[in-house]
């Protein structure tokens, strides 16, 4: 008599703790086909805005408008390894403007190889600066010189002490850039031209 009370409670408990399995199971159980949502505590990341000013943002008190068949150049370095992602040049025109900028190596205190560029770029009649993204960002190494280039049938421009700049004349189609310069390295003016960084 004593076997079967015992055999019976140890039933009656199997069965006490297979219901308590099965409440616990049905509580933390995923509906199939229902997603299944998970809450990240994780860092979130944000990006570095592109806001590094490679240039001049001087608004030059010159404008000319004799100099289409002319690129002009200065050299501007950075302390920073950084991504060149665009060119801007500033025109104060009531026509329409015709432009292309660049960007050129250094060699020895002069532009050399072209080493990126806008292409033709035609802007409304504006008093303002005109920014092109770049097809393809430029690597700029830290204080290492590069030559920012432009082209235009509208420039402003000033006179700068001791300030060297570059320019080639006979380029009187606009599309691309010469590949190579062939100009004469001067000094004196600066030009109302900068490019924007990353970061």
């Amino acid at each position: 008599m004593n076997f079967i009370r015992n055999y019976a409670h140890w039933v009656l408990g199997l069965l006490a703790l297979t219901l308590i399995g099965l409440q616990a199971c049905s509580s933390n159980s995923v509906t199939p086909g229902k997603p299944t949502q998970i809450t990240s505590t994780g860092p979130t990341y944000t990006p570095t805005p592109c806001s590094g000013i490679f240039g001049s943002t001087t608004i030059d008190s010159t404008v000319g408008t004799t100099f289409g068949s002319s690129v002009f150049l200065y050299p501007v370095q950075t302390t920073q390894n950084k991504d060149l992602i665009s060119l801007a040049m500033y025109s104060n025109s009531s026509i329409p403007v015709t432009y292309e900028m660049g960007v050129y190596a250094d060699n020895a205190g002069a532009p050399s190889t072209l080493l990126g560029q806008t292409g033709q770029q035609i802007s409304a009649p504006v008093t303002g600066w005109n920014t092109v993204t770049l097809s393809s960002s430029i690597p700029i190494t830290a204080s290492v010189n590069y030559w920012l280039a432009y082209h235009s049938t509208n420039i402003l421009y000033q006179a700068a002490a001791a300030v060297t700049y570059a320019y080639q004349n006979g380029v009187t189609v606009y599309g691309s850039l010469p590949g190579t310069f062939a100009g004469t390295v001067s000094a004196n003016y600066i030009i109302s031209l900068h490019g924007t960084t990353c970061p």
